[in-house]
């Protein structure tokens, strides 16, 4: 965008070329100014005048007049010698080998034209850079994603080795009421079937885990392994009225702020398709240099300084084109803009009942999970009492496992509905800018 900007000050700064040119023509080009015939005339009527005088001063009786008028006469018969004994040659024109050189300087003095395409230039500058907010906008988002997924796999795996160790425990609880003879060695099978499933689920959630913080890694560009710590949770942050979000989304979005640049570009650009039936007006200063000196040219340098002035009456079509371009440019970003906004109305609007959804699942996630902890601790307690049968307690584990992962997976959705919440305002820089601050 920057080397557009300095294309638009073409427009306003000096033009300074230097041109050359050798020539060689298939002949010498010349003319004879004066013949022989023309010398000996004009030798005739000074020897005539000179006659004249000679008479005059014979008839004039002061000797000094006379001797004036008959030196005036010498001088005119000298003069006439001259013209018989002078050669007569031609006066070359253009020679066999012309050489040709120039420089010029042209200073643009008005150009309606340079004015829309400069503006345009560094408009198109702040577009730059809100693109790049825009792009660095996605990839904070993107990075929040990975993220949560790869914290979700870590407390998975977490839960993973709760559910194994209950598993283990329940192992040796069947292990002594089988060495008891209270139950069937059926039962400790079964057993240790689970414990078999649920370590085979560690290795599972300890594969995802690897994953997900590969996929962070590549987002953030570390390779090497790290360690991850707790998020920032935010989805007890109160959420502002409708009318608000939209306010604060239409404000602040790079999206919708390049695309209304786009359309003042497009405005301008009609601008300067009108531009194009002014005239433009320039200063030239022009030094010409020629070996061409045999003729009536005697000084090889030459210099001017002119102002010009130029007006197209007809170019082939081309500012009608650009006129007719840039109205279909205009309506075509207006339409854009207008759809972007419709959309960001739209997504605030989704992402707010998504908000209100997953705080209702995460407030039922809760509820299972205490209710699943209940029941558990009941099965293990009236397993004691031979209440409870083994399938019982396999059931009970697995429930509070699954209530768990469904628990976590629950507070995270919400919190990444959250963050996508801010991004959709185009506010997620400055939060997590607060943030960095806040640590």
């Amino acid at each position: 965008q920057e080397i557009a900007a300095q294309e638009a000050w073409a427009y306003v700064l000096p033009n300074w070329s230097i041109n050359g040119q050798y020539q060689v023509n298939d002949r010498e080009q010349s003319v004879e100014l004066q013949s022989k015939e023309q010398l000996e005339n004009q030798a005739l009527l000074y020897e005539s005048i000179a006659g004249l005088m000679e008479q005059s001063a014979a008839a004039i009786p002061d000797a000094t007049t006379q001797e004036e008028l008959q030196a005036q006469a010498g001088d005119l018969r000298n003069v006439a010698d001259e013209f018989r004994n002078t050669d007569v040659e031609p006066a070359v024109l253009t020679p066999r080998e012309v050489a040709n050189a120039d420089t010029t300087l042209r200073v643009p003095l008005f150009n309606g034209r340079a004015y829309p395409l400069m503006r345009n230039a560094y408009t198109m500058v702040d577009m730059a850079q809100l693109n790049r907010e825009q792009v660095r906008q996605t990839l904070s988002q993107a990075t929040i994603q990975a993220y949560y997924n790869a914290w979700l796999s870590q407390e998975n795996l977490e839960s993973s080795r709760r559910q194994y160790k209950r598993s283990e425990e329940h192992v040796a609880a069947t292990q002594r009421r089988v060495d008891a003879g209270i139950l069937p060695i059926s039962n400790l099978h079964r057993a240790r079937l689970e414990a078999i499933q649920a370590a085979q689920t560690v290795q599972q959630a300890e594969n995802r885990l690897r994953q997900s913080k590969g996929s962070l890694g590549f987002i953030m560009g570390v390779e090497e392994n790290f360690t991850m710590v707790a998020p920032q949770f935010v989805a007890e942050t109160k959420i502002d009225e409708l009318s608000l979000l939209l306010e604060r989304a239409l404000e602040q979005r790079p999206d919708l702020q390049s695309q209304k640049l786009a359309l003042i570009l497009s405005q301008r650009m009609r601008n300067e398709a009108w531009f194009r039936y002014l005239p433009t007006v320039n200063l030239v200063a022009q030094t010409r240099y020629t070996n061409n000196t045999n003729g009536f040219i005697t000084d090889p340098f030459i210099s001017m300084v002119a102002v010009q002035g130029a007006f197209t009456i007809f170019d082939g079509g081309q500012r009608i084109a650009a006129l007719r371009n840039s109205a279909s440019r205009i309506r075509e970003e207006r339409t854009k803009l207008e759809k972007l906004k419709r959309d960001v109305r739209a997504q605030i609007r989704g992402l707010i009942i998504d908000i209100e959804t997953k705080r209702a699942l995460l407030e039922k996630a809760k509820e299972a999970k205490i209710m699943a902890e209940k029941t558990r601790d009941n099965v293990v307690h009236t397993q004691m009492s031979g209440l409870a049968t083994q399938l019982e307690v396999l059931d009970a584990n697995h429930a509070l496992f699954l209530s768990e992962l469904q628990q976590t997976q629950s507070h995270l959705q919400l919190d990444l509905a959250y963050w996508s919440l801010y991004h959709a305002q185009g506010s997620l820089m400055v939060l997590l800018a607060e943030a960095t601050e806040a640590q």
